[in-house]
């Protein structure tokens, strides 16, 4: 993911590569925050469960939905 891309409220997708934490892989959740400069970036991640952790913008890729299921998957989350 391009930091450019990253969106307050955008809908992300852990990558499958990622090493830290195997069972995120594949994780989807909506960035709550931006830490840093464009070209060194940090996100924070919440998931459906209510945790929040942080990732580099390149352990992430954006999921393109349909803007229907996009907004009633983002009131899911901010509900919390």
């Amino acid at each position: 993911m391009r930091a450019t891309e990253a969106r307050i409220g955008a809908t992300v997708r852990v990558d499958k590569d990622y090493r830290k934490h195997p069972k995120l892989r594949g994780a989807i959740g909506l960035v709550k925050q931006r830490y840093g400069a464009p070209n060194y970036m940090a996100l924070e991640v919440r998931f459906e469960d209510g945790h929040t952790r942080l990732f580099w913008c390149e352990e992430l890729e954006l999921v393109k939905e349909p803007s229907s299921r996009s907004s009633s998957w983002q009131r899911i989350f901010q509900r919390r």
